[in-house]
C-alpha cells in the first residue's frame, strides 16, 4: 500500500484492501509453509484446468486496474481475478481459496474464519460493476471456490452484488477512518516546531549538521561516523524529524543492535516532539518480551471501534510502553504482541532490534503493516559496526542429537502421524553419526536437506493440539524450518561443522548480499557507528562498496586532550603465552588502582581471561574488591550492576564486544583508569579458519579483516564509551606489546595513537603519576 496523506491517494493491492485490519488481529509471524503454497498452486492450476475443460469460466487470471474517488480520497486498485465467466447478460468472477479446514462445512464457518478471501471477491466484484467497460445492464456477481489442501474435496460459496457492495463499503470505511486519522496527525506534524537536540552545538557538530541537511534530497546512503558522546542520535533524530515533518518520508525507522540503548532514543524522539504534534514514537520489543499467549485470549480479530478505543489516544497518554501492553492484553483478553503490531500504523517514529529488518523470519513482520513502504522510510541503523556480523547471526541454527531425541519420544507418547515421527528419526539417526570436525563434506547438505523438507511437509499437514505438543518440542521444529530456509538460501555462504560429536552447527560466512537486499528497499538510510573506519572494510562487510555513498565524519577536537595513553611493553597477552603474565597483569592493576580515585575498568578479551586474572588478584591482595560483570541480564540489571561497582569495588572487569562494553554509557565521569588487556581477537574456530581459507586476498590482508580489524573495533568502542564530555579524563593502559606492531596500532583511533611505551614498573609508575 503507498499512501499520499498531502495528495490523498492511495495506491493498493484488491489483496491488500481485503486484509487490512483496524485493530489487532492473531495473525501469525510465522506465515504459511512452502508445502502449503506449493500445493495450494497445484490445486489451483487443477481446478483452472476443470473450469476450461467444462466452459465455467472463459478468462483467467484477469488483471484489473480501476481508480475510485472514495469521500475526497483516490483510490487505485489492482489485482488479478481467478477465473472470470463473462457473458452478455451476466459475469461471474471466481477466486479460487486452499484451506487446511475440513470440507464441506457450514458456509457461516467459512465466512467467520476467511472474512478476508469474501473482502478480495467482493472488491473484485464492486470493481468489476464500475468499470467503464461494463455494459449497465450486466449483472455481475462472485463465487469463492474453497478448496481442502490435503483431499481436494471443493466447495462454492456464492455472492450477490448487493452482498459484495456492503463488505466492500464496510471495509472501505475502516480504510478510511484509519486514512484521516493518519491526515490528521500529519497536519498537525506540518504545523508543530521540532525541538533542537541540544541548547547549542557544540564543536564539530554543526559540520555535520550541514552536511545532512544539504543531502536532504539526494536519497543517497550516507555513513555517519563520530566518536562516542558526539551527540549522534540526538543529530540524525533531529534530521529525520524534519524529513518526516517536510514530507520527505513517511515514517523512521531506528535500529539499535542492542537493546540497551532504545529506551534512550525513544526519551530523546519524544522530547524533540511537540506534545499536540500527532507524530508518535514507538518501541517495539521482541514477540518473547511480550509473554506467552493465553489460552483464554481470543483468536479473533478486533476493531479498535469495536474495543472502543483511539490507538492515537493510548500514544498520546503515554501508555503504549511494554508494560502498559501487557496490561491492557490482560484486561481485553488479547494477546500482548497482537496488541503491538496492531498500534504500529499509528506511530511515525519505530525503535527496534536489527532483527525486525535483517532476520530472514522477522522482517517479514512489517509487509502487514498498513501504510508501511520502505520506499517512503527513513531507515536509521545505529551501531551499524554490528550489522554484518549481527545478519550472519541470524543464520546461525545448531541441531544436537539430545533435543532431536527428545522430540521424538514426545511424537511417539503422543502418537503424531508416523510420517512426521519418521522424519524426526530419520534426523536424530544422522546427528547421531556427526563426529567433531571443522568442515562437513558438502554432500552431507543434500542428505540434511532433504531429511528437513521430509519434516517441513509431514509437519504442515499435521495437526497438533497445544496440549499434547509441548512448547520446546514444537519450538525445535520450527528450528529445525529455519534452518532449511538458511540451507535454501543462495545469497549467503554457509559452512557446516560439528564442535562436538553428535551435534551440527550450520553457520554463515557472509551475509553481505542480504544486507544489501534488505538495505535496498529503503530510499533513505543513514548507517552510523564510532567505528566504521576503515570504510571500505565495512563497506565490502554490507556489500554496498560502489553505491551512491556520502560518508560523514564528525570530529570532537576536545577528545585529543581527553585520553593519556600508553603502551604497556612487559606483557605478552597471547594465548599460548598469557597464562606466564597472571601475576603482572594483576601486580599492574593494582598499580592503577592505587594511582585512581575512581574505580579501574578492566576489558579483557574473554570472561575466562577475566575470571582467571580475579583469582590472581584474590590471592595476592584479597582485600581489593572486584565485580566480574555477570552473564546475560536485561538492560535494567545490567546498569545496576555497573551503578553498585562503580561505588562499592575497586575494579570491574568487562568483557570487550558485550553489552557492557558497547551499550551501557554510566562510566563517562565516574572513571579515569582503564585497563585494556589484549587486542581481542576473535576466537579462533572453524568459522574464522574457514574465513581465511576461503579469503580471496593475501593472507595478511584477510588476516587483518577477519580478525584485527574486529578486535581493535571492540576496543575502539569500549574506551570511546570513557569520555563523553569535554570535561572527562581518563588514562588508557593499552596492556599488550602486540598494540605497538603496526597492524594493530593503525586501527586504534588516532586519539589513542600516541602513547607512551612502558618497559618497567618505574616507568609505569611515572606514567600514572603524571
Amino acid at each position: 500500500m503507498e499512501i499520499d496523506l498531502i495528495n490523498r491517494y492511495v495506491r493498493i493491492g484488491v489483496g491488500e484492501f481485503s486484509e487490512f485490519k483496524s485493530g489487532p488481529s492473531s495473525s501469525s509471524l510465522k506465515g504459511a509453509s512452502r508445502f502449503r503454497m506449493e500445493i495450494g498452486q497445484q490445486w489451483h492450476t487443477r481446478l483452472q484446468e476443470t473450469a476450461k475443460a467444462n466452459q465455467s469460466a472463459n478468462a483467467f487470471e484477469v488483471f484489473i486496474k480501476e481508480q475510485r474517488v472514495e469521500a475526497d480520497w483516490i483510490f487505485q486498485f489492482q489485482g488479478r481475478i481467478d477465473q472470470l465467466l463473462e457473458l452478455e447478460s451476466e459475469v461471474k468472477i471466481k477466486e479460487v481459496k486452499s484451506v487446511s479446514i475440513s470440507l464441506p462445512t457450514d458456509p457461516e464457518n467459512l465466512i467467520a474464519a476467511y472474512k478476508s478471501y469474501f473482502l478480495q471477491l467482493a472488491t473484485y466484484c464492486c470493481l468489476w460493476k464500475s468499470s467503464k467497460t461494463t455494459p449497465q445492464d450486466q449483472r455481475t456477481s462472485g463465487e469463492l471456490i474453497f478448496v481442502e489442501i490435503e483431499s481436494g474435496i471443493t466447495q462454492t460459496v456464492g455472492m450477490d452484488q448487493q452482498w459484495a457492495q456492503a463488505l466492500y463499503e464496510e471495509q472501505k470505511d475502516k480504510l478510511l477512518s484509519f486514512l484521516h486519522r493518519r491526515q490528521y496527525a500529519r497536519k498537525n506534524l506540518f504545523e508543530a516546531q521540532i525541538s533542537k537536540p541540544f541548547e547549542r552545538l557544540r564543536e564539530g557538530q554543526d559540520a555535520v549538521v550541514q552536511k545532512l541537511e544539504s543531502g536532504n534530497n539526494n536519497k543517497a546512503t550516507v555513513l555517519f561516523e563520530a566518536p562516542t558522546g558526539f551527540g549522534k542520535t540526538g543529530i540524525v533524530l533531529h534530521h529525520a524529524l524534519k524529513q518526516l515533518k517536510h514530507g520527505f518520508c513517511d515514517r523512521i525507522i531506528y535500529l539499535t543492535g542492542k537493546s540497551t540503548g532504545q529506551l534512550q532514543v525513544l526519551k530523546q524522539t519524544e522530547n524533540m516532539i511537540p506534545p499536540q504534534s500527532g507524530l508518535f514514537a514507538f518501541q517495539l520489543r521482541s514477540s518473547a518480551e511480550h509473554g506467552p499467549r493465553s489460552s483464554e485470549y481470543q483468536e479473533k480479530d478486533r476493531d479498535w471501534d469495536h474495543l472502543q478505543m483511539d490507538p492515537q489516544e493510548l500514544f498520546r497518554q503515554k501508555e503504549t510502553d511494554l508494560e502498559s501492553i501487557k496490561e491492557l492484553s490482560a484486561r481485553l483478553k488479547i494477546d500482548a504482541f497482537d496488541l503491538t503490531k496492531a498500534l504500529l500504523p499509528y506511530a511515525d517514529v519505530w525503535v527496534c532490534d536489527y532483527n525486525y529488518i535483517f532476520h530472514p523470519s522477522i522482517s517479514r513482520m512489517f509487509e502487514s503493516v498498513s501504510g508501511y513502504n520502505p520506499r517512503q522510510t527513513l531507515l536509521i541503523v545505529d551501531e551499524a559496526h554490528n550489522l554484518p556480523s549481527r545478519t550472519a547471526g541470524n543464520f546461525e541454527h545448531t541441531l544436537a542429537f539430545k533435543e532431536v531425541e527428545d522430540v521424538c519420544i514426545e511424537l511417539q507418547l503422543n502418537a503424531v502421524n508416523k510420517a512426521l515421527r519418521d522424519a524426526c528419526n530419520t534426523l536424530a539417526a544422522l546427528l547421531r553419526k556427526i563426529e567433531k570436525s571443522e568442515e562437513i563434506a558438502s554432500s552431507f547438505l543434500y542428505e540434511l536437506s532433504d531429511i528437513l523438507s521430509r519434516i517441513e511437509t509431514e509437519f504442515s499437514k499435521t495437526h497438533l493440539e497445544e496440549t499434547l505438543f509441548s512448547n520446546s518440542a514444537r519450538e525445535c521444529i520450527w528450528e529445525y524450518l529455519e534452518a532449511l530456509r538458511t540451507l535454501q538460501t543462495t545469497d549467503i555462504e554457509l559452512l557446516l561443522w560439528a564442535p562436538e560429536n553428535k551435534t551440527l552447527r550450520i553457520s554463515c560466512l557472509d551475509a553481505a548480499t542480504v544486507i544489501k537486499q534488505q538495505l535496498n528497499p529503503f530510499a533513505q538510510k543513514i548507517l552510523m557507528s564510532a567505528t566504521l573506519t576503515p570504510p571500505k572494510a565495512f563497506l565490502e562487510a554490507c556489500d554496498l562498496a560502489g553505491e551512491d555513498i556520502e560518508f560523514i565524519r564528525g570530529s570532537s577536537p576536545w577528545r585529543e586532550n581527553a585520553y593519556s595513553v600508553a603502551i604497556d611493553m612487559r606483557v605478552d597477552t597471547r594465548m599460548k603465552e598469557r597464562n606466564r603474565y597472571f601475576r603482572p597483569t594483576a601486580q599492574t592493576a593494582i598499580e592503577m588502582r592505587i594511582h585512581s580515585l575512581n574505580p579501574v575498568v578492566v576489558f579483557f578479551p574473554s570472561y575466562a581471561y577475566a575470571k582467571s586474572i580475579q583469582w590472581e588478584l584474590e590471592m595476592i591482595a584479597p582485600e581489593m574488591r572486584v565485580a566480574l560483570q555477570p552473564k546475560g541480564g536485561n538492560l535494567a540489571e545490567q546498569e545496576h550492576f555497573v551503578s553498585n561497582a562503580l561505588k562499592f569495588s575497586d575494579f570491574l572487569f568487562l568483557v570487550l564486544g558485550s553489552s557492557f562494553s558497547e551499550g551501557i554509557d554510566l562510566l563517562g565521569g565516574y572513571v579515569d583508569s582503564c585497563m585494556v588487556v589484549g587486542p581481542a581477537l576473535p576466537e579462533v574456530n572453524a568459522v574464522q579458519q574457514a574465513k581465511m581459507h576461503r579469503a580471496v586476498e593475501s593472507r595478511d590482508k584477510a588476516f587483518q579483516r577477519i580478525y584485527s580489524i574486529p578486535a581493535l573495533t571492540k576496543i575502539n568502542q569500549a574506551l570511546g564509551r570513557l569520555v563523553r564530555h569535554p570535561d572527562h579524563k581518563a588514562k588508557v593502559l593499552l596492556h599488550c606489546k602486540r598494540f605497538s606492531r603496526d597492524d594493530y596500532h593503525n586501527l586504534l583511533d588516532p586519539v589513542y595513537q600516541n602513547g607512551a611505551r612502558i618497559t618497567s614498573g618505574n616507568e609505569l609508575r611515572i606514567w600514572l603519576e603524571k
